[in-house]
């Protein structure tokens, strides 16, 4: 797995945040950002990505991960457009982005990587509209998260 530091981007409403990426071979593009995102955490999330993202046979795969604060919640900062000079990746599937407040999480009592695996597999397409999606998603994120436990 490579480890690149992205750019370093200005968004008028902030203060400079940096963004990181992993990548891994042809599998998966992994963007971490956010004001929240610390070294430690962000290394988390690639681990349970990398692991979630071979389980479920992604691979040529762009997911972006915007660990936010909870101030940024507060302000709405998150229906702003991401900063034109924001690193893309050139993977053939854009997947899409997921944005987590790991203290609102933590003050909620709410597992971190529950909602990390669960906004993935929003992102592969799996819901929980109906009492027979939501049974096959809670299985999918048992199983998933039964994966990750054992790094």
């Amino acid at each position: 797995m490579i480890w690149d530091p992205g750019n370093i981007n200005k968004n008028s409403e902030h203060e400079l945040d940096a963004s990181f990426r992993w990548h891994d071979s042809a599998k998966m593009d992994i963007i971490i950002s956010g004001k929240a995102a610390t070294p430690k955490l962000r290394q988390h999330v690639a681990e349970v990505l990398r692991i979630v993202g071979e389980a479920m046979k992604v691979s040529d795969a762009h997911v972006e991960i915007n660990l936010v604060t909870s101030a940024e919640m507060d302000k709405n900062v998150l229906s702003y457009s991401a900063p034109k000079d924001f690193v893309r990746g050139d993977a053939a599937w854009p997947l899409g982005e997921i944005y987590l407040n790991p203290s609102y999480i933590k003050k909620y009592g709410e597992n971190f990587d529950h909602m990390l695996v669960h906004g993935f597999l929003h992102l592969l397409g799996f819901d929980h509209e109906t009492g027979g999606d939501q049974k096959l998603m809670e299985a999918k994120e048992l199983e998933l998260l039964n994966l990750t436990s054992r790094t």
